[in-house]
């Protein structure tokens, strides 16, 4: 694969502007002889992105959109917004936000001869958040969020013979992944600490089972 991102920051009175473009590329140089004969696949995605930043007194506001063309999957839009309060003494953040996404399926995923499905669609997706920060201490805080995300036509991997578990990669329709996280980090001049705990319910939509290999 071949990457190559250009990006650059301007500020603009109290608006902070950042831009990007990017490329990505893959081309499959080589053939399997468990599968299919992949040589000469190739695949290109460009993307082009703006985010503006600004704060006003304890609030903050960044918002912008992306833009992605695929070579294969076409052109989608995936704007996302945030905000956030700071409180006075800079002891308590606030924040929400939300936003749509877009993922293509990878060459593995399309390809790979143990699951590889070349009959895929992307991925769209909806994300919201919202969480609180306490600073405990100059150097410790406390997080704790909640988390919403809605997605089209999921990539999963579906078991279809339980003793050798061979299977293939498939669309969920609709998925959704909601969950909490809570969190303690710490830091200094020497030391960097995390600890993280996530309880989440991965479902499928349409069957309300549970999406395997998703911990709850």
């Amino acid at each position: 694969s071949r990457d190559a991102v250009v990006a650059d920051i301007a500020s603009l009175g109290a608006h902070a502007l950042t831009g990007f473009v990017s490329c990505e590329r893959w081309k499959v140089d080589d053939a399997s002889n468990f599968g299919p004969n992949l040589e000469g696949q190739r695949t290109t995605l460009w993307g082009v992105g703006a985010q503006d930043t600004v704060t006003f007194g304890a609030f903050t506001v960044t918002a912008g959109p992306r833009f992605d063309s695929h070579s294969t999957y076409g052109d989608h839009w995936s704007p996302r917004a945030t905000v956030s309060w700071l409180s006075s003494d800079a002891l308590w953040k606030v924040r929400a936000s939300g936003g749509a996404g877009f993922r293509a399926p990878t060459i593995g995923e399309l390809y790979y001869p143990f699951g590889g499905n070349p009959d895929l669609k992307p991925e769209r997706s909806r994300n919201y958040e919202a969480g609180i920060r306490h600073a405990l201490t100059a150097h410790q805080s406390l997080e704790l969020s909640a988390f919403q995300n809605e997605i089209d036509d999921l990539i999963d991997y579906v078991v279809t013979d339980f003793e050798t578990f061979a299977g293939t990669n498939q669309n969920v329709a609709e998925a959704r992944i909601r969950g909490v996280e809570a969190a303690w980090r710490y830091g200094d001049e020497r030391w960097q600490a995390h600890v993280e705990a996530i309880y989440q319910q991965p479902r499928d939509l349409a069957t309300d089972a549970v999406l395997l290999r998703r911990a709850e």
